[in-house]
């Protein structure tokens, strides 16, 4: 028979092995926990289509501060302001959220392309209408845009589609006409003599290759900021981007969710992407210490400030965007385009 102290021995390992079992357990739990709190907003149950049997619609926008503002039904009124924005995504204002009547939950801070952290909550949208396309259930974040709307002066900025509308439908935005055409992913063919440049989604941003004076690195295309170019500030820290411009202007550049963009703007002598190559291109250095310009997994920003001199087409489905030169693609950049409030003049 076992002895009295083999049985203890027996004993205290099997409470041992439990309490790892238990420990392992909760290590776990927590981390699911943790993964899912890092994933931000539950992603929409269905995506946008095009109303009926077409494949494809157009819908007109307005180009306001380079920005494309198109009109947008939420659960059937309206119709309200949106901006298109590849760096964002579903967001409605508090204010329209309350006109609306929609229910705000799991309120947070959120950051943007400034640097202060502002409130933030997720609500559901039974219904939204964009002209012929249409999409139900759809998780959205609410935030406000009165600064923005403020500092930009806009008449009206409810909200913004991004990611999911771009993630749904082939998007073709065409500045010369002020016209968008959305083609289901699944139907649409490219036939034209644009330059195909492949990307990959960084986080919900398309990211291409590109180079700044010869240095290579992964550039973000964004079509809800302003300005033609923003070098992220690790990328312009560790570069001599001030030394080898010496001559630069210092301004308010912009305004983002959580605050204003103090930059100093100068004339970059390349930009190239793709077999693209841009010289004289404005360009800015953020002079922040926090936000989305403070990122290391890219060196730089496109904006449509630049966007515009092509007519561009977002076919996130093939991982690719297609740049088709315009006549404004020899427009040259004034920097009086991008100061919202003087400085500091010279430097």
């Amino acid at each position: 028979m076992p002895s009295t102290r083999s049985k203890n021995w027996k004993a205290a390992n099997e409470r041992f092995m439990r309490f790892i079992a238990v420990l392992f357990s909760a290590i776990a739990h927590l981390a699911l926990l943790q993964s899912c709190s890092a994933q931000g907003p539950t992603v929409s149950d269905s995506g946008y289509r095009i109303a009926g049997e077409k494949d494809s619609t157009v819908l007109p926008f307005e180009l306001v501060d380079n920005r494309q503002l198109i009109k947008v039904k939420i659960n059937g009124r309206g119709p309200f302001t949106f901006g298109l924005d590849t760096g964002g995504g579903n967001l409605v204002t508090p204010e329209l959220a309350k006109q609306l009547g929609l229910k705000l939950t799991d309120g947070f801070q959120i950051g943007g392309a400034g640097e202060k952290r502002v409130p933030a909550w997720r609500t559901r949208v039974e219904r939204v209408e964009v002209g012929e396309i249409t999409a139900t259930n759809q998780s959205f974040l609410v935030i406000s845009l009165k600064d923005i709307q403020k500092a930009i002066g806009f008449k009206e900025f409810d909200g913004l589609l991004g990611h999911e509308l771009f993630r749904s439908l082939t998007t073709r935005i065409d500045f010369e006409k002020r016209e968008m055409t959305f083609t289901d992913p699944e139907k649409f063919r490219y036939q034209g003599e644009g330059e195909i440049i492949p990307f990959r989604l960084s986080g919900q941003i398309p990211q291409i290759e590109g180079e700044i004076d010869g240095i290579g690195g992964k550039i973000v295309i964004d079509t809800g900021d302003r300005s033609s170019l923003t070098l992220f500030v690790p990328f312009y820290q560790e570069n001599p981007i001030r030394q080898k411009y010496p001559d630069r202007i210092k301004a308010v550049t912009g305004w983002g969710i959580g605050g204003p963009i103090p930059s100093e703007m100068f004339r970059l002598k390349r930009l190239g992407f793709g077999e693209i190559v841009l010289t004289d291109v404005v360009a800015r250095l953020p002079l922040v210490t926090s936000g989305a310009f403070v990122r290391s997994d890219s060196i730089a920003s496109i904006g449509s400030g630049l966007l515009k001199r092509f007519n561009v087409v977002f076919d996130y489905k093939r991982n690719r965007m297609i740049l088709e030169k315009n006549r404004n693609f020899n427009y040259r950049d004034d920097f009086e385009n991008y100061i919202l409030k003087e400085s500091a003049g010279e430097i």
